[in-house]
């Protein structure tokens, strides 16, 4: 594997298309992230499009990329992926996109599709990457993903037919993708579509890149298979008794329609129909010990563990998974007084677990003042979802809220959908409800009834 990316030719870094640029950072619970590079299509997403140009070295050169089709290509893409995007803005799903066009000895559009297990070596090792071609381009996505702190990555490999007959390889392939990356080949007339419908093709390759099953009537995935990181059958499947969608763009042609088994194969279900998707809607945890090493001579205190929980992967019975999602602040109160920011032991709260200190100079606080009262804890994550009392070191006891949620969510005050204020419910007998800005600023502050009623904010 390399160390460092040696650019054969000039690399273009395009501005990144998003509904909204959030950073978190992938965090995984019992699973090595590097095998996975595209499973839930949320979060930040680097993508190469690679453009492979035959140097005559074994292959006569046939195809020679111009500067001009390039462009359309990229357009193209960049197009199919913003289609993405828009189709989900809970999923906070963003795109970068690097494009290369590196030599190789072949000329891919003249042989069969699966001598991709010659060229694609060949293209990546001329950039620094040895292994086959599912290893080699798995470590130089990574390295991508590192790059530009991406929660994804994976590679477009388009093969130049501009001479060609029929804009196919010698076996009539012309388009595909491995489910899950790490990534999809297309030709530049992508068969009979042609470059006018590039967008459509790629981005229905780009479904199968996260998972998401063909449904055409040919398709080698019937109905009753199933995909995804939240394990879904192939119900919109042409030959499926319980299809509704016969637009969805995983039917192949040209479709722009997306089906909520399609939906789910990507990664986007929300449960509980509160807003969030269930990736990003997990409770953080914390747990609190008594007098961390970290503490200065005569000082009292605390130290903690917030991590955010993760949501298994396929059902896995060892709780494996990932999240997008991490710890941004951790907060305490006494006794329900105001809430303090504890302290990251690293530094800065930025990742799915982190360590935190809460600590008093011995002179205002003995360590009897501190352990006879009710010591809250409160985590926030990156997406913002919170739970008050997660971690009691005191005599008060918390209660769980897990339910708790705000609704309507989105709140759209200037829209024609009636939102004059945001109601909270799901909360526990006294609970505390406190709102902040992004800057962390308190501006409301209610308590529920005992009954743990609906409580309002306008």
């Amino acid at each position: 594997m390399k160390k460092g990316i040696r650019i054969l030719a000039i690399a273009v870094v395009m501005a990144a298309i998003a509904t909204g640029v959030l950073r978190a950072e992938l965090y995984t619970v019992g699973l090595n992230k590097t095998y996975f590079t595209s499973d839930i299509m949320i979060g930040n997403v680097v993508v190469s499009v690679l453009f492979p140009e035959s140097n005559g070295a074994l292959d006569p050169s046939s195809e020679n990329w111009s500067e001009e089709r390039k462009a359309q290509v990229l357009s193209a893409i960049m197009n199919g992926a913003g289609w993405w995007a828009q189709q989900n803005p809970k999923a906070h799903l963003s795109f970068t996109f690097v494009s290369n066009t590196v030599p190789t000895k072949y000329e891919p559009i003249t042989r069969p599709y699966y001598n991709e297990s010659l060229w694609i070596p060949d293209v990546l090792l001329s950039m620094g990457f040895a292994g086959n071609r599912f290893t080699a381009t798995r470590d130089y996505v990574n390295s991508l993903r590192t790059q530009y702190k991406a929660d994804w990555g994976f590679v477009i490999y388009v093969i130049d037919s501009a001479n060609d007959v029929n804009g196919k390889f010698a076996d009539g392939y012309f388009a595909y993708a491995y489910l899950g990356g790490p990534f999809m080949v297309v030709t530049y007339d992508n068969g009979g579509y042609g470059i006018s419908n590039m967008n459509v093709v790629a981005a229905h390759e780009m479904g199968h890149v996260f998972q998401a099953l063909d449904e055409y009537a040919g398709a080698s995935s019937p109905y009753d298979y199933s995909s995804g990181y939240f394990p879904t059958i192939n119900g919109n499947h042409a030959w499926s008794p319980i299809a509704n969608d016969p637009n969805s763009i995983m039917r192949g042609g040209i479709r722009w329609g997306l089906d909520t088994w399609a939906k789910q194969m990507v990664g986007w279900r929300d449960s509980n129909k509160n807003g969030r998707e269930d990736i990003l809607d997990m409770t953080p945890a914390a747990d609190l010990t008594q007098g961390p090493d970290s503490l200065e001579e005569g000082e009292v205190g605390f130290s903690g563990l917030a991590k955010v929980k993760v949501v298994p992967r396929q059902n896995n019975p060892n709780g494996f998974g990932f999240t997008l999602d991490t710890i941004s602040k951790v907060q305490y109160s006494f006794d329900n007084e105001e809430w303090t920011d504890a302290v990251p032991l690293d530094g800065t709260f930025n990742t799915g677990e982190e360590t935190f200190l809460i600590s008093f100079p011995g002179s205002e606080m003995s360590l009897a003042d501190v352990s006879a009262q009710s010591i809250h804890v409160k985590a926030v994550t990156f997406y913002e979802k919170d739970i008050t009392d997660i971690a009691d070191a005191g005599g008060g006891g918390g209660g769980d809220l897990a339910s708790a949620h705000p609704f309507p969510n989105p709140f759209k005050p200037n829209s024609n959908l009636g939102h004059s204020g945001i109601s909270f419910s799901g909360l526990t007998p006294n609970a505390k409800i406190q709102i902040f800005t992004p800057a962390g600023e308190p501006v409301f502050e209610t308590q529920a009834d005992a009954a743990g009623a609906v409580n309002p904010w306008d």
